[in-house]
């Protein structure tokens, strides 16, 4: 049979006699459609990308011994410019050194902070050590750009509630640093010339470099740094710089190089209010990017909490500078014994800053903490109207002491108001206006303590005939009068020039006596508890008399 005729339909195949066969083809299945790409009016919203600030990096290994390491720098790097900002001679022949110091590092303190944003902090932290270690002596250099990115990492590190201990903790290495600088000054003042103490730092430069490089884990730079740094507010900064060096500048010669109704004065008050006033009106309306974030005043502790830290930073450096001015005057100390006697007042402010971070970071009560602390500050400072020339060394040791209680209060205190009301995005901002407008304090005190003390001595001075025609001069060399005064043998000059001394200082007390008070009224009509937003069900359902904040939340890095 051909093969052809084996399956043909007359003759059954092997196949059909075994039954039928399943079919064994797959069925056929559409061909995939696609949705059609929506229409861009048509499309979901997405919300935008998460900030920096709140992303949260994988936790280390072992977060207690990255903290300890990553605070043992910064409290370094704080010691340091402590250290680096007391120094000062026995005659205090470098207060002009002093005040041009706090001016320049002061106004270029909200620049450091942005450029930590832009750059990442630790790119920025050792930048600015490299200028401080390299920068001219006396230009401020890096300075208080330390200071604002020591508090721009720590709220990095730690949530709102864990600040408190690790902020007293820093403030504690700035007191510890601030005793330590005038020993050092007053020893190299009578050892040796007075310009050694604008090198003294470079070991302790070269140990924070390497310690920072090393121990501190921080993030990297971020993509688009160096194009971003071109959309940065030159223009805010220029304005800011130029009006606080022109407005601060003439109130250190007012009365004692030029009087206060002279050109060289007016002029430059007049010009720098202008710019002031025209630099707060281009940074709330001009500006995209502002240099101080509007939002950070927007509620009324916030707006309190930096009206303090201006007064706080007045008072601290008018205290650092004319206690020792007292101690040599009028008790007639050597510069090595007058910082020692500044002792009681630097362990009392460290001390007490880190006591009262401590028990803020317990439940986040911060108001009580500071009105106690300008309570203290302002019976402090009306206490020290009690120093006079014959002022027992256990009396001037309590008074000064309690003056340090006081301030190291509001030291801690007044940072968790300032931060307490930011959002996290705004948290690293503010704590470094804080310490901008601080630092601004702390050269307005220098300038204005200066101001009031030299024309309290003129007049002094003028009051006697046989000192007037000297007034003028001896007013603007004060200090320096010390040591000529010490060589002399009349002990009468020596008693009277010793009492002028403690009367011109108690106009500086009385001064601050009253700004304390006015910033004790201020935060007790306008401070608040702001607490941060809980994360829990439960907590976030219970009843909440304070106001609350979003919590900042912990970052590994």
């Amino acid at each position: 049979m051909p093969a052809h005729d084996r399956d043909s339909p007359e003759q059954p195949s092997r196949y059909q006699s075994l039954g039928s066969m399943p079919d064994l083809t797959w069925p056929e299945r559409p061909p995939p459609t696609r949705p059609p790409r929506p229409l861009p009016h048509e499309r979901p919203f997405l919300p935008p990308p998460e900030p920096r600030a709140l992303r949260m990096p994988p936790r280390p290994p072992n977060r207690k011994r990255y903290l300890v390491r990553s605070f043992a720098v910064l409290c370094l790097v704080n010691f340091l410019c402590a250290l680096d900002g007391n120094l000062r001679g026995s005659a205090f022949e470098a207060f002009w050194a002093g005040t041009s110091f706090l001016l320049a590092s002061a106004v270029l303190q909200p620049l450091w902070a942005e450029l930590s944003d832009i750059g990442g902090q630790k790119s920025t932290l050792l930048a600015a050590l490299l200028l401080f270690t390299l920068g001219p002596r006396r230009a401020g250099r890096g300075s208080r750009g330390l200071v604002a990115l020591t508090y721009v990492i720590v709220t990095h590190l730690v949530s709102l509630q864990e600040r408190g201990k690790w902020f007293g903790l820093v403030s504690f290495q700035w007191a510890l640093g601030s005793t330590i600088a005038p020993l050092i000054g007053g020893a190299l003042a009578q050892n040796a010339s007075w310009r050694w103490i604008f090198g003294i730092n470079f070991p302790f430069c070269a140990l924070a470099l390497i310690a920072a490089q090393f121990f501190l884990r921080l993030e990297a730079r971020p993509p688009g740094a160096v194009r971003k740094l071109t959309r940065l507010d030159w223009r805010g900064f220029f304005l800011m710089i130029s009006s606080l060096t022109v407005f601060l500048v003439p109130l250190t010669w007012g009365g004692i190089m030029y009087d206060w109704t002279a050109a060289a004065t007016i002029v430059p008050l007049v010009l720098g209010f202008a710019l002031l006033v025209c630099f707060v009106l281009y940074n709330t309306y001009v500006s995209t990017r502002p240099v101080i974030r509007k939002s950070l005043f927007a509620a009324a502790t916030g707006k309190a909490a930096y009206a303090s830290a201006l007064i706080h930073g007045m008072l601290v450096y008018c205290l650092i500078f004319y206690l020792p001015l007292y101690f040599q005057g009028v008790q007639g100390y050597s510069a090595i014994l007058s910082g020692a006697a500044l002792l009681p007042f630097s362990l009392a402010t460290g001390s007490f800053a880190i006591g009262t971070g401590v028990l803020i970071s317990t439940n986040l009560k911060y108001r009580t903490r500071i009105l106690i602390g300008w309570s203290i500050t302002t019976a402090g400072t009306g206490f020290l109207l009690a120093l006079d020339t014959d002022t027992a060394v256990p009396v001037w040791v309590l008074l000064s002491g309690i003056a340090g209680m006081g301030l190291g209060t509001v030291w801690s205190a007044g940072s968790f108001a300032a931060q307490a009301p930011a959002s996290a995005v705004d948290a690293p901002f503010a704590a470094s206006t804080f310490v901008f407008i601080r630092a601004l304090g702390q050269t307005l005190g220098v300038a204005m303590g200066g101001t009031i003390f030299q024309n309290s001595f003129k007049s002094k001075l003028e009051e006697d005939p046989r000192y007037a025609p000297y007034a003028r001069q001896w007013a603007r060399d004060a200090p320096a009068l010390i040591e000529a005064i010490r060589r002399l043998d009349d002990r009468d000059i020596q008693q009277f020039m010793a009492t002028t001394y403690a009367s011109s200082l108690k106009s500086v007390w009385l001064a601050l006596c009253v700004l304390s008070g006015t910033a004790a009224l201020i935060n007790f009509v306008w401070i608040r508890d702001v607490r941060p937003c809980r994360s829990t069900e439960a907590e976030m359902t219970a009843p909440r008399e304070e106001p609350c904040a979003p919590e900042v939340p912990k970052i590994w890095i």
